[in-house]
Order: structure tokens, then C-alpha cells, then sequence
């Protein structure tokens, strides 16, 4: 959470930003803000999903792989329900300085 996610989170931005600077005209219709979301919900959310069950699985005593095989489809599924339409909004309509923070009150 606090020590990794949000600092993860905060170059991640901070990198998409670079590749990919902010649209200024209509942001919600804009490629760049479709083309961050595509890398964000194809790339993005897989691999923190994947942190997740490879870091609480062992804490919880679970064997990692067939926790994986049996959930990992449909909590990324759950994911893109929260979170596509939220990254939508973030990505479109929140300054880069406040992406973080809107993701962690999403989160919370």
C-alpha cells in the first residue's frame, strides 16, 4: 500500500506522462488519454494484480499458482469494472499532481 503502491503508482504516472503528455483539448475524446488507458488497463492492471496474489498468498499460507489459475481471470475482471471507468476520469480529467491521490481515494 503505502510503501509500494503508492510510490509504484506515482512513477508510473509519472512515466506515462513523459511517453504520453497530458491531452489539453478534449480530454475525454482524445487518442492520448485512450492510448493511457489501453497500456494502463492491458499492462498496468495485470501486473499489479499479479503482484498481489504472488505478495498475500504466501503471507496467507496459500500456494501462489493454483490460487492464480482458479482467480487471477476473474479478479482482473472485478479490476477493470473499478477501474476502467475510474482511470477513464483520472486520466482525463485530473492534473498529473493529483492522479495518486485520486487512485488511492478510489481505492479506499
Amino acid at each position: 500500500g503505502l510503501l509500494v503502491q503508492a510510490p509504484l503508482t506515482h512513477y508510473y504516472y509519472d512515466w506515462l506522462d513523459r511517453c504520453f503528455p497530458p491531452a489539453t483539448t478534449a480530454p475525454l475524446c482524445h487518442r492520448i488519454t485512450w492510448t493511457k488507458l489501453a497500456i494502463d488497463q492491458l499492462c498496468w492492471a495485470p501486473t499489479i494484480t499479479l503482484a498481489v496474489f504472488l505478495f498475500l498468498d504466501p503471507l496467507q499460507g496459500r500456494a501462489v499458482l493454483p490460487h492464480l489459475q482458479r482467480d487471477f481471470g476473474s479478479t482482473l475482471y472485478a479490476n477493470w469494472k473499478l477501474w476502467f471507468p475510474s482511470t477513464l476520469i483520472n486520466l482525463a480529467f485530473c492534473p498529473p499532481a493529483w492522479r495518486v491521490l485520486y487512485c488511492n481515494v478510489v481505492f479506499f
